[in-house]
């Protein structure tokens, strides 16, 4: 969430009363009504609205809609005021229209002016994630910093810039524009947003226990200036990050020790986070009364925006508590809902991706960056030892070796470079490898990778874990009688209806050329018989739309599913895919389109004893 747009909640309130006095003054002074204001009443009216813009958006909007009778502004005066007018009606709502007004500060020959109004517009996309409009704004805002001795704009565009690459998950990169910085030139504020804004890089980079002093000492500097807001943000980002690794004790205790705060600060996005999160730590702790209860809150925060992924997440345990109630048609009610906010996030997702491949021709493409951060990268190797040896050998003949000198630090980056794209491409590869290029999902190999963690984490926690399998019935018989193309469009619509069950696509793959693998932490056979009955009428509705497309009235499609969990497979990896191999066997006998649940009768274990290192070489 971006920390630019949140409402100034804590400027002083004497400024709050001058801003009203002076208001009042000018409505009643009849020596200064709407044609006779100096150009220093003018100035410092504009300077007011500036100081109460956030904190009081109706005074600001009156002092604006008085300046806007006066016919003789200057051009600064005029581009000044237009600003104001963008930022109150985006307060108030009228987005389309601010955006206008920003856009139209975009051609000012004030540079400060345009770079104020390409940091605004690039905060207003980011915040309703239009990537695509947001990328183009970088190139624009790199161009003019360098021209700008205005270090309060400089700093703030470095900010945002930040704060678009920490959108992208490109961590490095915001780190890299966080540097460029200049503390000297900050607000109390300003730094809050500086420290925050490492916050997610740095999570993202390292994780919370790598970074633990920097991070707590970011939200401490926030607190101590009274940037609730920014500090609270930051913690709700560490539970989430919390719930991310599964632990959920962490993240419910830390959501706890700030509820009070947050609610006291009675602002929405942030309400609705907390509400959702403690709802998603309390569910899978079996604290599902309290789980409801956050739920339910969540639910009756008016929010701004309609689509972020705290929203699906809420949906996913709304509909998981209505199964625990048994209350099928309300878990469906819920999960069409979910499903919808989830392909509204995969969208989002999309266009992320399509924002990474515009990353290569921002700031490492540009000549003017390329230098800036080579000599970031040289100032870093003289600090090291061996950097600071090789300075002083050759100090004492430099003038007669600084060719040599130069070609050697040259030498240097340029074998750093081609390492870490060597390893770049090495761990692209490696991902690739991993996923099935037709579904997205991950493949045999890479599920199984993931679900090793999985069984383990389970295990050490202590807690349930089911796994289902999913088998297309006939597929090979639909691929003949209908045609492959048809065939890889069903595996499609199936893998994105299979994943909208379960949490992170992690956590499902296609493990078969009609197979699908799902593996459900903190679920046991009980609880997840309804989930796959579940699946098997969205299926129902999925093969009525593919008879009606396609005419399929003799050749329905159906699959055949079979489960168990940690009580019956033992917390092995091996025994869930053996044993819901032989409850999938069960089901095809019967003629398939059943769900079958493994019982320990159905096989002898010590003829599928296998050392566990080799498990995923026996399934690929």
């Amino acid at each position: 969430m971006s920390k630019q747009l949140i409402p100034n909640r804590t400027n002083n309130r004497l400024g709050l009363i001058v801003g009203v006095l002076l208001l009042i003054f000018h409505i009643l002074n009849p020596q200064v009504q709407a044609d006779t204001l100096s150009k220093q009443h003018i100035n410092d009216m504009l300077a007011q609205v500036n100081k109460i813009k956030s904190s009081n958006k109706t005074a600001a909007a009156n002092i604006i809609a008085l300046l806007q009778q006066q016919e003789k502004l200057t051009t600064l005066q005029q581009e000044e005021l237009t600003y104001q007018h963008a930022y109150n009606l985006y307060l108030h709502g009228d987005r389309n229209q601010s955006v206008k007004l920003h856009q139209q500060l975009q051609s000012s020959t004030n540079i400060d002016n345009r770079i104020r109004a390409n940091s605004t517009l690039l905060n207003l996309y980011l915040v309703e994630r239009n990537y695509p409009l947001a990328a183009p704004l970088i190139d624009g805002l790199l161009e003019d910093i360098e021209k700008t001795k205005h270090f309060e704009r400089k700093n703030s565009a470095y900010r945002v810039i930040a704060y678009y690459y920490n959108e992208l998950d490109a961590f490095d990169l915001a780190i890299v524009f966080l540097n460029l910085i200049d503390p000297t030139h900050s607000s109390t504020r300003a730094q809050c947003y500086n420290k925050s804004f490492r916050v997610p890089s740095l999570l993202g980079l390292y994780g919370y226990s790598a970074r633990k002093d920097i991070i707590d000492e970011a939200i401490a500097f926030c607190e101590s200036v009274n940037e609730n807001i920014s500090a609270k943000l930051d913690k709700v980002l560490i539970a989430e990050y919390h719930l991310k690794a599964q632990r959920f004790l962490q993240a419910k205790q830390l959501l706890l020790d700030n509820l009070s705060a947050v609610e006291a600060i009675n602002y929405p996005n942030l309400s609705f986070r907390m509400y959702t999160y403690l709802a998603k730590a309390n569910y899978p702790l079996g604290e599902y009364t309290k789980a409801k209860l956050y739920a339910e809150k969540a639910l009756q925060v008016p929010l701004q925006l309609k689509v972020t992924r705290a929203t699906s997440d809420l949906y996913k345990v709304l509909s998981d508590l209505a199964l625990k109630e048994n209350n099928e048609q309300k878990a469906l009610e819920y999960l069409t809902i979910y499903q919808q906010k989830l392909k509204a996030n995969i969208y989002i997702d999309q266009q992320k991706d399509i924002a990474r491949e515009q990353i290569k021709h921002t700031a490492y493409s540009k000549s003017r960056y390329k230098d800036k951060l080579a000599n970031e990268l040289n100032d870093s190797m003289t600090k090291n030892s061996q950097a600071s040896k090789i300075s002083n050998l050759y100090a004492e003949n430099f003038a007669y070796n600084r060719m040599v000198f130069v070609i050697q630090i040259g030498i240097i980056c340029l074998l750093g470079a081609s390492l870490l794209y060597l390893r770049h491409l090495q761990l692209r590869s490696k991902d690739k490898s991993n996923y099935d290029p037709l579904t997205t999902l991950l493949n045999r190999i890479g599920f199984i990778d993931s679900a090793v963690s999985t069984v383990s984490l389970q295990r050490s926690n202590k807690a349930e874990l089911a796994v289902l399998v999913v088998n297309i019935d006939n597929f090979r018989t639909f691929n003949q009688t209908i045609g492959t193309a048809q065939g890889d469009n069903l595996l499609i619509e199936l893998s994105q209806l299979l994943s909208s069950f379960v949490d992170g696509s992690h956590h499902i793959g296609r493990t078969g050329a009609d197979e699908f693998t799902l593996v459900f932490p903190n679920k046991n056979s009980a609880t997840l018989k309804p989930v796959a009955r579940a699946i098997q009428s969205q299926i129902a509705s999925l093969s009525s739309r593919l008879n009606h497309s396609l005419k399929l009235a003799n050749n329905p499609v159906t699959v055949s599913m079979a489960f168990s969990d940690s009580n019956l497979s033992d917390y092995s990896l091996k025994y869930f895919f053996t044993d819901t191999s032989k409850a999938l066997m069960k089901v095809k006998a019967l003629g398939g389109d059943h769900i079958c649940c493994f019982d320990k009768t159905m096989a002898e274990r010590n003829n599928y004893k296998v050392d566990e290192n080799e498990l995923k070489y026996i399934y690929e």
